[in-house]
């Protein structure tokens, strides 16, 4: 919700922008409809005067807020070889913006960082990530789509190697203790 409206993108490829007083349709945008959408899909953002919408096909669109206008429209594909669950290209990180960037990924691998005024790809990585990424600083963290809890660099996508840790149902509790250790570290950095 931004300035009375609420902006939502349903799972047959539509998004709505619905004034939030009385529940009138604003405006609406269509993207390709993808037989992928399983996952569910990621919520938009409102980064200045625009709204992204991240479709269940990897499209990415950025409109205008008030006229639903479109700006700039990119794909994110790609996936992670080897992985029978690559094939699904649902955006499953709602998109996230920290100083001019728009960060989203893929459950399929894929990762990028966005310029938030005219789309174009800042970086691509080969990580995806099942919820939305955590800007903190000059570093982006996440669980990524093979449970690891990674960092990478927010200017290029690079990992951090010493941040790797492998979260399984087996190792909940240190992983816990390790979460805990992390966000006492990070505190300094997000404060």
């Amino acid at each position: 919700v931004a300035d009375g409206i609420v902006y939502v993108i349903a799972g047959n490829a539509v998004a709505w922008a619905v004034d939030a007083k009385n529940g009138r349709v604003k405006w609406t945008q269509s993207g390709l409809p993808s037989g992928s959408d399983v996952v569910g899909g990621a919520a938009p953002v409102v980064a200045g005067d625009l709204a992204v919408f991240a479709f269940s096909n990897g499209d990415v669109r950025a409109t205008f807020k008030r006229g639903g206008i479109r700006r700039w429209d990119t794909s994110l594909s790609g996936e992670r070889k080897g992985r029978s669950y690559a094939t699904v290209k649902d955006v499953t990180s709602d998109p996230v913006v920290s100083e001019g960037r728009i960060y989203l990924a893929t459950q399929s691998g894929r990762m990028a960082a966005l310029d938030a005024q005219n789309g174009e790809r800042l970086w691509t990585a080969t990580e995806g990530a099942l919820s939305p990424v955590w800007p903190a600083g000059d570093s982006i963290f996440f669980v990524s789509d093979q449970a690891e809890l990674l960092r990478v660099d927010a200017k290029t996508g690079e990992r951090f190697g010493v941040w790797i840790c492998h979260i399984s149902k087996k190792s909940v509790t240190a992983a816990k203790r390790l979460c805990f250790r992390i966000t006492a570290l990070l505190l300094p950095v997000v404060a």
